[in-house]
């Protein structure tokens, strides 16, 4: 259920954000890759595992012999897929912004997070393939980031939103050329 709510949730936050940010090439990919990532969370809420596998050992064990059934399998294709997307959407927000000067905190923080989402998915795959299972819990990690990341954007776009932070003509300037 998280995960239909997370997908629902951040398909609103694009559909807000895609009005208001500075656009170039870079952060339409990012909202674009973003956008596929929330309809991934949306695909593992609609396909629900048949057991835990990360809890589970005889779970794991039908998983690993392809005795779970295809909604399973969705589930768990959907997830990685949704991994790589977030990751690679939040670094190229933050890579679109980056050479904007009034952007250029938020654009750091997007790239921290793309870099924190990218080492906890490196450190999990580890993890399972020595046989310990706690894929649910680096879900959980890529959710409460993409929230994090989505609220640090609604603030952003509200302080940018105010009369006194006009874009100056150097900063569309610089949005015109990244």
């Amino acid at each position: 259920m998280t995960d239909l709510l997370t997908g629902i949730l951040i398909l609103l936050a694009i559909a807000f954000t895609v009005q208001l940010l500075p656009r170039n090439r870079w952060v339409l990919i990012g909202l674009g890759l973003l956008t596929l990532a929330a309809i991934a969370y949306i695909v593992d809420g609609i396909f629900p595992l048949d057991c835990a596998p990360t809890v589970n050992e005889a779970c794991r064990l039908a998983e690993e012999r392809n005795q779970v059934s295809v909604s399973h399998r969705i589930h768990n294709y959907s997830g990685i897929i949704e991994s790589v997307l977030e990751i690679f959407g939040i670094f190229f927000v933050g890579v679109g912004l980056l050479k904007l000067t009034n952007w250029a905190t938020y654009a750091r923080f997007a790239i921290a997070a793309a870099v924190l989402l990218a080492i906890s998915n490196l450190i999990i795959i580890g993890q399972y393939m020595a046989g310990w299972s706690l894929l649910g819990y680096n879900q959980r990690l890529g959710e409460l980031v993409i929230c994090a990341f989505m609220v640090v954007t609604a603030v952003t776009l509200v302080r940018h939103s105010r009369p006194d932070s006009d874009q100056s003509s150097t900063e569309q300037q610089q949005l015109a050329n990244a």
